[in-house]
């Protein structure tokens, strides 16, 4: 047989079950099926995700811990290229901010010792 979606000659369906772009279903969940999907390139295609499409290509793009659409609401559909903006960065202190840092929790600790020594009782003999 040279049909691969038929299981025999009396096989009622021309889908293949075991390739993605062709097996009737939702793989990757974004509502298109088989070919339909931006991410078939073509019936034989393995997998519906599509590695040059943002919100098709099964990675967290923005660093938002959503993954694509529809999970992905900056995915406004499956072949939206872009999942928003990234996850912001958190500023990094450079070596003079890190030094003054340093120098004002040592005089913070300082402060808090001398606070201690005054109210602790004074022994006397």
């Amino acid at each position: 047989m040279s049909d691969p979606g038929c299981a025999n000659p009396a096989d009622a369906s021309e889908q293949n079950s075991a390739v993605a772009c062709d097996d009737g279903t939702d793989n990757d969940g974004d509502a298109l099926i088989d070919f339909a999907d931006p991410g078939c390139g073509n019936v034989s295609d393995p997998s519906e995700q599509n590695s040059a499409v943002a919100c098709d290509d099964g990675i967290d793009n923005d660093g938002d811990l959503l993954i694509d659409w529809p999970a992905d609401p900056e995915c406004s559909n499956a072949i939206d290229t872009s999942e928003g903006s990234t996850a912001p960065q958190v500023p990094m202190l450079g070596p003079i901010g890190l030094l003054a840092l340093a120098g004002a929790l040592v005089a913070t600790a300082g402060a808090a010792a001398t606070r201690e020594r005054r109210r602790a009782p004074t022994m006397r003999e």
